[in-house]
This record gives C-alpha cells, sequence and structure tokens, in this order.
C-alpha cells in the first residue's frame, strides 16, 4: 500500500514567497534612499557650483575696493619711484601692484604667487596701520588711555582694524591650502571622460 508523503514543497512556498516580498521591499528602499542621497549630492554640487561662480564675480570687485579703501589714506607711503609698477625692473613690493597680482589670479582661477601676493599685502597694510597710528600720536597697543572721544573710537577702530588683519593673514595658508586641494581634484576630474559642470572648469593660471 503506497503511502503519500506531505507535499513540503507547497508547505514551503508561501513562507518562501514571503521572504521574496520583503527582499524585494528592502531592495525598494535602498533604491529610494539611494536616489535620495544622490539628489542631496546634485543639490549640494548645484549650490556650491553657483558659490563658485558668485565669488569669481564679485570677489575681485570686492577686494579691489575695500585695497583702494584702506590705502587711499595712506598713498604716500607707496609713491616713491621704486615702489611704483613698471619704474623699475624689481618685483612689485607695494600694495597697489601686488593687489593687482591677487586680482589677476582670482580672475583666471589660477593660485600661482596668490600666496606670496597676500601674505606681502597684509603685512604692507600692517605696517601702514602702525605708520598712521605713530604719525597721529596714538598709541594702538592701549587704547583704554586717556583720549578725548573721537580720537579714541578712532584708535580703537585701528586696534579692532590691526586683529582683523592680523587674524585673517594666519589664516591665509589653511584657505590657500583647501583651494589647492580643491584645484587637484578637479584636474583629476578633467582628466576623466566625465560631464563637469562649467563652474568647476579652471582657467588659465597666472604666471
Amino acid at each position: 500500500m503506497e503511502t503519500r508523503r506531505p507535499n513540503s514543497i507547497g508547505a514551503q512556498q508561501p513562507e518562501t514567497l514571503g521572504q521574496d516580498d520583503d527582499d524585494l521591499s528592502e531592495s525598494e528602499e535602498g533604491i529610494q534612499e539611494l536616489e535620495e542621497e544622490i539628489r542631496e549630492l546634485q543639490q549640494q554640487v548645484q549650490q556650491m557650483a553657483e558659490k563658485i561662480v558668485d565669488f569669481r564675480t564679485t570677489l575681485p570687485g570686492q577686494l579691489k575696493t575695500t585695497l583702494d579703501s584702506i590705502l587711499t589714506a595712506q598713498r604716500p607711503l607707496f609713491d616713491s619711484p621704486e615702489s611704483q609698477p613698471g619704474c623699475s625692473n624689481q618685483p612689485p613690493t607695494s600694495a597697489f601692484s601686488q593687489s593687482e597680482v591677487v586680482l589677476h589670479c582670482l580672475q583666471t582661477g589660477g593660485v600661482s604667487d596668490l600666496e606670496d601676493s597676500l601674505v606681502k599685502i597684509l603685512a604692507l597694510l600692517v605696517e601702514a596701520l602702525k605708520n598712521a597710528c605713530r604719525n597721529a600720536k596714538i598709541d594702538v597697543e592701549e587704547p583704554g588711555d586717556a583720549l578725548p572721544g573721537e580720537v579714541q573710537k578712532e584708535a580703537e577702530k585701528v586696534q579692532l582694524l590691526k586683529q582683523k588683519i592680523t587674524s585673517n593673514a594666519s589664516a591665509i595658508p589653511i584657505v590657500l591650502n583647501r583651494m589647492k586641494e580643491g584645484m587637484a581634484k578637479i584636474d583629476k576630474l578633467q582628466s576623466s571622460n566625465k560631464v563637469i559642470h562649467p563652474a568647476f572648469k579652471r582657467g588659465r593660471t597666472c604666471r
């Protein structure tokens, strides 16, 4: 007499189908998460591109305006023939001529000589502020001394400006290292066949 075995395959089918459904749902959730991450990354890249375009458009003009406004009062310090561009074969030593180098580097996207120019500009500005304070007989190191109201305010402003310039000078190497790392990554991407947003394409570097 033939005995019938229980249909174990049929009993396992619902369980197998349930596992497949769970796997599919997990895969769909993973795909949705990846798509969401991709969208967020694309938004971040777009924001970075807009910021870079805005910086390249506005930063040179802002830097030139700021330097001109700061150095206008100190122009006699840079009026000697040796410090004027084109009057000597020596490299430019005034803040005016150094600012032209920085503006050219920012406009072309290059970093050559940018660090030296920025450091020289800040050093010249600090020296100009010290000379201005000495000429006005203002001790910027001790602005709390008894001075007339207007002179006291001017002394505090000069001291604050000096502190900001010193802080910016100490931060220049960090900023330049980040710029160089970012431009190296851009060069690496440009060597591949991938499509790159125009905002990330480098221009000619200044010499």
